[in-house]
């Protein structure tokens, strides 16, 4: 009722001044939040555009700074990212993608670094797959038995 009479304008109703600073706070924190959902949805639109296009270095780079400012891509752009890199033998730079979402706080999805690992030791980059392992088990990821499969399954086709 507060907020919404905030909202709509001054009322007839005369609300003690606590609860007034308690719902302009509540009303601030709204529209700050609020600008946080419009600018991870451009930027996951941003990622999409980017990737249609065929600018994965681009994409790479929208989702680097966002997730340098602490506020990492929406996991449905990271998963395209991903992909893209994957698909086009980029599996180091899916795996800095990974990393970069840890390096702000953030646990990305455990399904996802199992192709990332995979792929890297299919392109000879053993090294980079242990330490992509390492990264999410010291982040406090579980990782699902598919993940480990793939990596497993990799490691001895290499």
């Amino acid at each position: 009722c507060l907020i919404s009479s905030a909202l709509l304008g001054p009322s007839r109703l005369r609300v003690p001044s606590n609860s007034e600073s308690i719902a302009r706070s509540s009303i601030n924190f709204l529209k700050l939040a609020a600008a946080q959902v419009g600018n991870i949805d451009s930027t996951d639109q941003e990622i999409h555009a980017l990737l249609a296009k065929g600018s994965r270095n681009a994409a790479l780079a929208v989702a680097m700074k966002c997730c340098q400012s602490g506020q990492p891509p929406v996991m449905s752009a990271c998963d395209a990212l991903l992909s893209a890199c994957r698909r086009h033998n980029e599996a180091s730079q899916a795996a800095q993608l990974l990393r970069a979402i840890h390096s702000c706080g953030k646990k990305a999805n455990p399904n996802q670094y199992g192709p990332v690992m995979a792929s890297l030791v299919e392109s000879n980059q053993v090294d980079e797959a242990s330490a992509l392992l390492e990264t999410a088990i010291s982040a406090g990821v579980r990782l699902d038995n598919s993940s480990y499969t793939m990596l497993i399954t990799s490691m001895v086709r290499a």
